[in-house]
């Protein structure tokens, strides 16, 4: 039985949303390219039908660190799972409680059990990944539920612990057709940890304390707020090779544990990253435009460089 902030938080909805809650499917996949979208029938289904951020990065392109960062809405060194082989710490809150929480029900039951009652579905998608993307979206359809639905699709990249675009970027599809428009393509910077406290969001469901990514709901909805200046990336945490990532616009910006410049590329004119303008004397002001940028989102969520050294390794 849900207890009183259980049950105000069930019932809440966002004031310029839906009729109703809406279901949450997320659709997970390991090893796979923003670019790879087109080649795969469901998936191009679900980007015409929703929307296709072409600018989407995680939170760090170590698996574990990703994982944990799209389950928590934090920053690797944060939830403390900062290379392969550790766990989400045990008094970390995950995604799937703060729905059951608040009167989902999670887990994985086949979608007709809970056709009747708001759910939260997540998917693990590695092998014959369009046919198990094609048959949720079939089944949604079958059980009248697609409407009300939220589907998200997104992918840990190709490279772990590389800040290559191929690795740091990943495709993110965002299907709801109750609220969104569809086939559009936004260029919105989105990271790993802002896709938490945005599914919260559509759903009504207040994000808890120490949540560091930024909720979207309302400006996907309404197109109302900010749209984000940068995104901020981390990976190889304790080691060292360890390095932070800043993308601002169109420029990209890598450093090392020491604070040096190591990679700077500007994306549209070097989208395949191959004139690298770290020691380019041309772009001192740039560079020192986005250190300034990349302490401050430092300083913000607590990350501190260099990270101790992991000695387990």
């Amino acid at each position: 039985m849900l207890d009183r902030r259980q049950f105000l938080a069930a019932t809440a909805l966002p004031c310029w949303g839906a009729a109703r809650r809406p279901n949450v499917v997320f659709m997970i996949a390991d090893n796979w390219r923003a670019q790879g979208l087109s080649a795969t029938p469901n998936l191009a289904k679900l980007a015409e039908q929703g929307i296709r951020f072409s600018r989407s990065y995680c939170a760090s392109p170590d698996a574990a660190g990703a994982r944990a960062a799209l389950e928590t809405g934090k920053f690797p060194h944060v939830g403390k799972v900062i290379h392969e082989g550790m766990q989400l710490p045990a008094d970390e809150v995950a995604m799937a409680q703060l729905f059951a929480k608040a009167g989902y029900r999670t887990g994985l039951p086949e979608i007709e059990q809970n056709k009747a009652n708001p759910f939260y579905l997540p998917v693990e998608l590695n092998r014959q990944l369009d046919t198990n993307v094609g048959s949720i979206l079939q089944k949604l359809e079958n059980l009248q539920l697609a409407e009300d639905t939220i589907v998200v699709f997104t992918a840990i990249g190709q490279q772990p612990g590389s800040h290559r675009e191929e690795s740091a970027s990943v495709p993110l599809l965002l299907r709801y057709p109750r609220l969104l428009k569809p086939g559009v393509q936004d260029d919105l910077l989105f990271s790993g940890v802002d896709i938490l406290p945005t599914l919260l969001g559509f759903c009504g469901i207040d994000a808890p304390d120490g949540v560091q990514g930024r909720e979207h709901s309302k400006f996907l909805s309404t197109g109302e707020g900010d749209r984000p200046d940068s995104i901020y990336c981390q990976g190889q945490l304790g080691t060292p090779a360890e390095w932070r990532m800043l993308v601002r616009g169109l420029d990209k910006m890598v450093i090392g544990r020491d604070m040096q410049v190591t990679h700077l590329y500007n994306l549209g004119s070097d989208p395949m990253e191959q004139d690298n303008l770290a020691k380019n004397n041309a772009y001192v002001r740039l560079r020192d435009a986005l250190m300034a940028r990349l302490k401050r989102w430092a300083v913000v969520t607590g990350d501190r460089i260099p990270y101790p050294m992991d000695r387990r390794r």
